[in-house]
């Protein structure tokens, strides 16, 4: 699906994930991730002027 963005646009690919994540909730399947992200919201702009 994230694949298809760059090649197709986003405008032929954004009823997807919506139409996805509808069928995932109703199987019941979670959803949430762990939190991997190496700055928050107090960092980010430190570490994106120093990148």
């Amino acid at each position: 699906m994230y694949r298809a963005v760059p090649y197709v646009g986003m405008a032929w690919v954004f009823d997807f994930p919506h139409a996805t994540h509808a069928v995932v909730t109703d199987r019941g399947i979670e959803l949430t991730l762990e939190v991997r992200s190496a700055t928050g919201p107090d960092t980010r702009v430190e570490r994106g002027r120093a990148a």
